[in-house]
């Protein structure tokens, strides 16, 4: 439903660059993300331009604002992380989709029979 981002990730923060599990991304971190890498939090474009697929196929560069799980398609983007991991719109979504099929009364729900 939604892709998963990577476990571990490179981070530039404080100045320095770190290996940092997804759940520690913090606001202000930086990430730098080439062709093929998939975004681990809701993020913005501080520098660089590429193309990417999150939900759309599209031309991101300064300003552009991006939701964890969209993929760079071709070129290279430094972000800055926006929100934690955990609280961006695609584990919102996750958490939600979860909530309704574990939800006895919710319509589509899963039950045993």
């Amino acid at each position: 439903l939604v892709p998963s981002a990577p476990p571990r990730l490179r981070v530039l923060r404080g100045g320095r660059a770190r290996v940092f599990a997804t759940e520690q991304l913090q606001p202000g971190d930086l990430l730098d993300l080439a062709s093929g890498d998939l975004l681990a939090a809701d993020a913005l474009v501080v520098d660089g331009q590429a193309r990417v697929l999150g939900g759309e196929s599209t031309e991101a560069a300064f300003g552009t604002r991006l939701p964890a799980g969209a993929r760079v398609l071709a070129g290279r983007l430094r972000l800055r992380v926006e929100r934690p991991a955990a609280e961006s719109r695609s584990a919102r979504l996750r958490s939600h989709v979860r909530h309704l099929l574990n939800t006895r009364d919710a319509p589509g729900a899963l039950t045993p029979d």
